[in-house]
Parts: structure tokens; sequence; C-alpha cells
């Protein structure tokens, strides 16, 4: 990643007394909000109402949402306190996090059980070439 960008996740709990459209409001304002900083939003989970697992308050219920991005270590700080100016949010947490790469397969030798020969995994285009190849096309 290019001059200090990480991944970042800010998951945040609304207030259950909101309706669902003022709940994606409120996402829409920190999707704006991530907008006015220099990040770049990955991806995101729109907020749903969830039973908690302690009572905050006098309520056992909350809007939880999330919104992943990269951004410099800065931009956090500058987002943090933004945040805690906000007063609709019950609780919001960031957290840096590492963006998980797909897992590489390797390729596995078998033997035929009958002569004992390995077994090396093709993919199709080398299938289609052999075949092209022993009809003439």
């Amino acid at each position: 990643m290019k001059n200090g960008m990480k991944y970042y996740e800010f998951s945040y709990l609304l207030p259950p007394v909101l309706s669902h459209e003022e709940a994606l409001s409120k996402e829409e304002e920190f999707r704006g909000l991530l907008g006015t900083l220099e990040v770049t939003l990955d991806s995101w989970d729109s907020p749903k109402r969830r039973i908690i697992a302690y009572p905050i308050g006098d309520s056992r219920e909350a809007y939880l949402g999330a919104l992943r991005f990269t951004g410099t270590p800065e931009a956090i700080v500058t987002l943090g306190e933004k945040l805690r100016e906000t007063t609709s949010l019950t609780r919001f947490m960031l957290l840096e996090w590492e963006k998980a790469l797909p897992p590489r397969r390797k390729p596995t030798l078998t033997q035929n059980q009958a002569s004992g020969e390995p077994i090396v995994p093709t993919d199709e285009k080398v299938i289609d070439e052999k075949l092209d190849e022993i009809l003439g096309m």
C-alpha cells in the first residue's frame, strides 16, 4: 500500500428509536463524512436492527452498521474526533484490519492406482490446446 495507507473499519451502533429510513440516512451521513477525508471506501454493511449482548441504557436493541475503507492514520484521527462530536451514535469503534488475500492453491500430485504414475492436474486451456493439436486444428 502506498504512503502509509491502511485498511480500517468503522463499526457503529445507532439508537433503536430511529426508523429504518433514519438509520439509512445516518449511514449516508457517515459515508459523506468519509468523503470529506482522504479515504477510499472499500465496502460497507448497512445498519440493521439487532439484539445486542448487553443493555445500553434501557435498550437491548440497536442498529448495527459498518464501513470499511483505506486511509492514512491522520485521517483516522480526524474521523475519530468528528465521530466523538456526533450525538446520534450510541457507540462506535474504529479498527485497523488486514484485508485477507485469497488462498493460493497448489497443484497436488496424486498417483494413478493402476500404474503408480503421478497424475498432474491440468486446466481447460491446456486440454483445449492438446485437443486442437491432436485434431489438427
